[in-house]
């Protein structure tokens, strides 16, 4: 099932990155929901520039051409679905090394394969990031390397200022 679904987010990404780099976007992540013939797909796309933003024009514009090519190509997604393109929010996902190499400093919410310590769940700072590992500072001080490869999800945890909000 997992190679399936990473042969149909493949060829999603496949049709949607020129759509979106037209625009000067990227496509970030790839979710699929729910089951056959309720099935919701999402694509996030996010500025292919350090601090640009993705506007509603461009999701609206990628999600009609993107329907379209779905269309044309039924062989992607089998069945019935409901396609959604948005900006990945503030709590964005993180999936390729770039997305982390971009975010070194900030907080981030690791789910892992089940680990050696039973532990499933890492949130922290994001010290470093390569080609092959991360490395997490943990709320309590210990520093924690984690391979990609260990990685089921992870976002951005984005946190509010001190000026009246809590952590998200």
């Amino acid at each position: 099932m997992e190679s399936s679904t990473a042969t149909t987010r493949d060829k999603i990404c496949s049709l949607a990155g020129p759509l979106a780099s037209e625009r000067g976007l990227e496509v970030l992540d790839v979710d699929f929901s729910g089951e056959a013939g309720s099935r919701t797909v999402r694509i996030y796309l996010d500025s292919a520039e350090e601090n640009g933003g993705v506007a509603i024009e461009d999701c609206a514009a990628v999600s009609r051409a993107l329907s379209d090519l779905l269309d044309v190509n039924d062989d992607v997604i089998r069945g019935h679905f409901m396609l959604e393109v948005s900006s990945p929010g503030l709590n964005r996902p993180l999936r390729l090394p770039s997305h982390f190499r971009r975010v070194v400093g900030e907080r981030v919410r690791i789910t892992l394969t089940v680990q050696g310590d039973g532990r499933r769940r890492v949130k922290g700072s994001l010290e470093r990031a390569d080609d092959k590992v991360i490395v997490v500072v943990e709320d309590k001080g210990s520093r924690r390397e984690i391979s990609y490869k260990d990685i089921t999800r992870a976002n951005l945890e984005y946190c509010f200022d001190q000026a009246g909000a809590t952590e998200a």
